[in-house]
């Protein structure tokens, strides 16, 4: 079965501990304030997930004004998911800061998400616009931009428009059709067939 999403792995290619935290100590030490204290709570909490390791970086090493690398890793070392999925909980936190509740953004999150997940191929960002230009609802129409330019700790090709945009990893996509762990980032339910079928 060939799934274009998927990469074939072996044991062997899964990494360490010690991997990991040679990964968040290039990534956080010397511009983010992190030390080796830091550094092995951050491996420990991680459980052996690469992928938490990576979200957890990137979060930390996200540009708020008046919110240093610090203040972030505190943030991520406090934070527990209620199911105790280290993923889902690193998903929500990311996107409460990246979108938050308000209505707006969350419409037009839920719009743009699932116009992702319902396209039949990866498009970069130029067509995903293009696409939301012809959609039959006038409050469609908006620039997709808006919305994923803050998501690029998630998705790959938010930067480059160019590039098709896709989760950065799979786990992710799990994650925002899952209403139990999702919540107010939930991904489903409403058809995108007959925005696409206009596009």
């Amino acid at each position: 079965m060939d799934l274009p999403h998927a990469r074939k792995m072996t044991l062997d290619d899964i990494p360490t501990m010690n991997e990991i935290e040679l990964y968040v100590v290039t990534e956080l030490t010397i511009e983010h304030e992190i030390d080796e204290p830091e550094v092995e709570q951050l491996t420990q909490k991680c459980e052996g997930l690469f992928e938490w390791a990576c979200l957890a970086c990137r979060y930390i090493k996200t540009s708020v004004a008046g919110q240093m690398g610090k203040e972030w890793f505190d943030e991520v070392m406090s934070h527990e998911s209620k199911e105790g999925n280290l993923l889902d909980g690193m998903y929500k936190a990311i996107l409460e800061i990246a979108i938050g509740k308000k209505s707006i953004a969350l419409k037009w999150f839920h719009s743009v998400m699932q116009q992702i997940l319902s396209t039949f191929k990866l498009v970069p960002m130029h067509t995903l616009d293009a696409m939301q230009g012809v959609f039959p609802n006038k409050v469609d129409h908006y620039k997709v931009m808006v919305i994923l330019q803050f998501m690029g700790t998630l998705l790959s090709g938010v930067i480059d428009g160019t590039k098709p945009i896709c989760p950065l990893h799979a786990s992710f996509y799990d994650f925002l059709t899952d209403a139990s762990q999702s919540g107010d980032y939930f991904v489903g339910g409403e058809s995108m067939d007959g925005n696409l079928a206009s596009a």
